[in-house]
Order: C-alpha cells, then sequence, then structure tokens
C-alpha cells in the first residue's frame, strides 16, 4: 500500500513473506539459513502495522514542518522520531514551532479524504483483471467474484485545530 505524508513524502508499505532457505556453510562445518523475499504479501504484518506506520509517517512530516520553522530563525535543533532537542534558552521557541508545524500540516486539508483516495486510487491501478473498483457503489470486485465494502470515511468533529496554539501540555 502506498500513501503520502501531508509534506507529500510517498511512502510504500510492503511486508512480504520470506522464505527460508538452508545452505552448507563455507568449510561444511555448519549449515547457513538465510531468509528469502518472496512476492507473497504478509497479509498479518501488512495489516498490523498500517495504522502505526501511518501515524509515525505524519509524525514525520511535523518534524519536517518543525525544523522548516526554526531555519528560518536560525535555532539549532535536534530530533530522534518525534521528539526535539534544543538549548534551553530556545525550548519555548521549538514548543511554539511544533505548534504552529502541526497546524500548517492539518488546518484546512482534509488528510482522511486525501488517504482514503489515494487508496481506491492504488487499487484502480493494479491490474483491472484482479481488482475491479466501483466508487459509486461504495465497491471493490475480487476476480474470484467476491466483494469488499469500501470503508465510510469518519466524519470528523468540531475541534478547531488552531486551539492547540494554546495548549499547554502539546509539546513537553
Amino acid at each position: 500500500i502506498t500513501w503520502y505524508t501531508p509534506t507529500g513524502l510517498k511512502i510504500t508499505q510492503k511486508y512480504v513473506i520470506f522464505d527460508l532457505v538452508k545452505s552448507k556453510g563455507v568449510w561444511l562445518i555448519r549449515d547457513i539459513a538465510l531468509k528469502v523475499p518472496t512476492s507473497k504479501i504478509h497479509r498479518k504484518r501488512q495489516r498490523d502495522a498500517l495504522m502505526p506506520n501511518i501515524i509515525h509517517s505524519f509524525d514525520a512530516s511535523n518534524v519536517v514542518k518543525t525544523v522548516d520553522i526554526l531555519q528560518k530563525d536560525n535555532i539549532e535543533i535536534f530530533t530522534i522520531h518525534d521528539c526535539f532537542a534544543s538549548q534551553a534558552a530556545n525550548i519555548h521557541k521549538v514548543q511554539q514551532a511544533v505548534k504552529i508545524g502541526f497546524i500548517k500540516l492539518y488546518v484546512n486539508r482534509d488528510v482522511l479524504s486525501k488517504f482514503h483516495d489515494g487508496c481506491l486510487t492504488n487499487l484502480e491501478n493494479h491490474d483491472p483483471s484482479l481488482i475491479t473498483v466501483k466508487r459509486d457503489q461504495g465497491l471493490v470486485i475480487l476476480a474470484e467474484g467476491d466483494t469488499l465494502k469500501i470503508p465510510e470515511i469518519p466524519q470528523l468533529g468540531s475541534f478547531d485545530i488552531t486551539q492547540i496554539i494554546e495548549a499547554k501540555y502539546m509539546v513537553g
């Protein structure tokens, strides 16, 4: 499955099943076992990893936005995953930049619809003899005749994302 982060980075998640291939070692003392990737998708890993990987990729977009904001003020920033560090005198600026970056990523941008549409487009771009997408009917039809209902996009609530600028504990 492929998606784009809010900063435009293309992410492809493809967990495959591996075959174990055993061979004699160089001096025939010990067997060697190698994992060789197959073309078969590991459905459980693919399913279990999807949401965490989407969230991590979106967090990475916020890191990119934050660094962009701080770079303009020539503030040194260090990041590991979604954690930030800087000199003590700059921490309040870092906190503010994280919030502003977050707002810039999500205000007036329907990331759920974009993700949903991207998933359907990915399916449509597969071999039409294997998958048919009928958006108007909300169905995916597989070659075997099975049909899958396309999940609806969750309705967003009324939360105003710009309010996080006032949040005391968004960044700690």
